[in-house]
């Protein structure tokens, strides 16, 4: 699970780092959408346990967490790929391992095209091979998603890498340039709208039609080379009031768009990993706060400071794997440039920034490392 999901996470990011730098327009149609979605009792429910469940993963309650995530699932036909590592590994690490959980989880995430190589790759997840029951799933259920619908995503994206390739070469392994711009734009948008016709079409999107992690990092490639294009939101943010999709990777395309609503208050987390060090997030007050978990609350999402505590937590026990922050972006910065958002976390009163290290050693010895580089150039 750790691999998989840290995979999709920050394979995206090579896509961010070119496409982060967007417009903050207000987007006006998708404001109104939210304020006014229409939330449905059994996704409202099934979210609400789910987040339970990750808090008690907070406390170390693994036996606690995986009895939430199994009494969320009966809210949902087919819970989300996420949740079903996270409810697999409490499990796990559970006193007392349920046999008939564990077949459940393993059987639900082999349809969700995550392969029998990859149970068998981790130290974790070994021993469920030895149980007959999952090792029969593990040689025979397959995949479930739209077939068509995944070849021609293929298509897409290989369209997306093709002519970036090609500009690559010709370039001196520069891809983004004079000659090429125009025409990748060009390329980008024709995939956009192919792809939001696609999604049209089917009339929402679900891991059941795009089948998995690895499949969705594609279609969000295409999303992150058209930043500027906001056509396909409805219809993503419809699919997670519905409960087809998940609203943690509906957030994920909000992220690099720069969407904030009203052009003030964000959705999602506007997070970073600094140099791999430590992670670096906006604070607000209390004004903003309470507009947005407002905000958070209309699609189904834990509120902030929540969602501020379990990041923390997963920084500080980065080895269980679990990944709270909806989009896990790598920023690499001379110290030059993040030791005064260091020291700007140091002066808390005044401070716009959260800081979230890996220990208390970690954050002294970068404050103190901060301080110094302070007054060496005072």
């Amino acid at each position: 699970m750790r691999f998989i999901i840290r995979v999709f996470f920050l394979v995206t990011l090579m896509f961010v780092s070119y496409y982060g730098k967007t417009q903050n327009k207000t987007v006006t149609d998708l404001d109104s959408l939210i304020i006014n979605s229409v939330r449905y009792d059994s996704v409202s429910e099934y979210y609400a346990l789910i987040f339970d469940a990750e808090r008690e993963i907070t406390k170390n309650n693994f036996d606690k967490a995986a009895d939430k995530y199994f009494k969320a699932f009966n809210y949902c036909k087919i819970p989300f790929q996420k949740d079903l590592f996270y409810a697999l590994d409490c499990e796990l690490l559970s006193l007392t391992p349920d046999t008939s959980r564990l077949i459940y989880c393993v059987e639900n995430l082999m349809r969700k095209n995550v392969g029998k190589d990859f149970f068998e790759s981790y130290d974790l997840y070994k021993n469920l091979i030895l149980i007959p029951e999952i090792k029969e799933i593990l040689d025979s259920v397959k995949m479930v998603s739209d077939t068509a619908f995944v070849r021609q995503i293929e298509d897409i994206v290989a369209k997306d890498q093709a002519i970036r390739e090609k500009s690559r070469k010709e370039n001196n392994d520069i891809i983004y340039n004079d000659n090429y711009n125009d025409t990748i734009k060009y390329i980008d948008s024709v995939n956009y709208f192919h792809l939001v016709k696609l999604i049209e079409e089917r009339g929402f999107i679900s891991e059941e039609i795009y089948g998995g992690y690895e499949n969705w990092r594609k279609i969000l490639t295409i999303f992150l080379h058209n930043p500027e294009r906001k056509e396909i939101l409805p219809l993503l943010l419809e699919s997670v009031m519905q409960g087809y999709f998940d609203v943690r990777l509906f957030t994920s395309v909000l992220k690099p768009m720069g969407y904030k609503y009203d052009d003030k208050y964000p959705l999602q987390e506007n997070g970073f990993y600094i140099n791999g060090k430590f992670f670096w997030v906006e604070r607000y007050d209390r004004k903003a706060l309470t507009e947005i978990n407002k905000l958070r609350k209309c699609i189904y999402l834990d509120k902030y400071q929540n969602q501020m505590k379990k990041i923390d937590w997963s920084v500080k026990n980065s080895s269980y794997g679990f990944v709270f922050n909806s989009l896990a972006t790598q920023l690499y910065m001379p110290e030059d440039q993040y030791y005064p958002i260091v020291l700007d976390y140091v002066n808390r009163r005044k401070s716009k920034t959260l800081l979230f290290f890996r220990n208390d050693e970690q954050e002294k010895e970068i404050i103190r490392k901060a301080r110094e580089w302070n007054s060496q150039k005072n």
